[in-house]
């Protein structure tokens, strides 16, 4: 005869208790239910996430040609190179290493270990690139110095932006939802624009350097002596020091607060010749693009 303990052990869990285990589960680890409203702190941790991204994108565009031609005396034809070779270098790597990343996480790999990959090499690649190295006196050895740290600073860059701006798609299936989580992005983006012109500002206060803007030091190698050499060293190497420290706290910030929706499958089998259509047929993307081009 069975005893009343005996039933309940072998009485199966319901499916809505299973359900309620699993969604508690979710809510404890702090991880969004699939197709779920997402916090703020994970919509916040991408606005974060924008700094690795945008504070060298920033810096390098504006004062780089200023920095090897007055601060680091390279030769102007090296520094065009540099910048060139750079640019074209950037342009390759990002569907080589869109191809790359797509590969790993078919085999089950994950966008944020990328970046927390990348971020190293973007730290020490970008505080390097400020660094004038006093033992380098002959300028092939300054552009081949100065050729290797910029090229690797875009490479740790395509490296870290192609799985950020990726992870939005993995963030829930709600369409809404990755919406915001598309301008929390943006509206970090913005942010760290407006960061990193304070980041030089704030290097020159503590350099006493002055502006570097109203400068002689505005590509007039010849005019530049070596007191304002030496001072305006001093302003990029802080610079360069400030802005890592930003890169690498705004990155471990996004890495450890943002989330991976696993469960989320993207239909990788269109190839790169139909994307590019889908691209340049899709409307609202021709008019923003020639919105910022104009």
């Amino acid at each position: 005869m069975t005893s009343l303990g005996d039933v309940a052990t072998v009485t199966p869990e319901k499916p809505c208790v299973r359900r309620r285990s699993v969604r508690v589960q979710k809510i404890m680890s702090g991880m969004p239910e699939k197709g779920g409203h997402l916090t703020f702190g994970h919509k916040f941790a991408l606005a974060v996430g924008a700094g690795p991204i945008t504070l060298p994108l920033i810096t390098t565009t504006v004062y780089i040609q200023m920095f090897l031609l007055d601060v680091a005396r390279v030769l102007p034809m090296y520094a065009t190179t540099i910048i060139v070779v750079a640019r074209i270098l950037d342009a390759v790597s990002d569907p080589t290493v869109g191809a790359i990343v797509n590969k790993t996480q078919e085999k089950g790999g994950s966008l944020r270990k990328w970046m927390l990959f990348s971020l190293p090499i973007s730290i020490l690649s970008f505080f390097f690139l400020w660094w004038v190295p006093p033992f380098l006196t002959d300028q092939v050895m300054v552009f081949i110095y100065y050729m290797i740290v910029y090229t690797v600073l875009q490479m740790a860059f395509t490296m870290y932006s192609i799985p950020f701006c990726s992870l939005v798609m993995y963030q829930s299936t709600d369409e809404s939802e990755r919406d915001a989580a598309t301008s929390f992005r943006l509206v970090g983006e913005a942010v760290f624009a407006v960061l990193s012109l304070f980041v030089v500002r704030f290097s020159e206060l503590i350099t006493d350097s002055g502006s570097l803007e109203n400068s002689n030091c505005l590509l007039t190698n010849s005019l530049v002596g070596p007191e304002t050499v030496g001072r305006y060293r001093q302003t990029f190497m802080m610079q360069g020091a400030v802005g890592s420290l930003i890169i690498l706290i705004s990155g471990l910030y996004c890495f450890f607060g943002s989330m991976e929706n696993t469960d989320i499958h993207i239909d990788a089998k269109i190839g790169m010749l139909r994307s590019f259509k889908n691209c340049m047929t899709f409307k609202p993307y021709l008019l923003l693009a020639f919105a910022y081009l104009g």
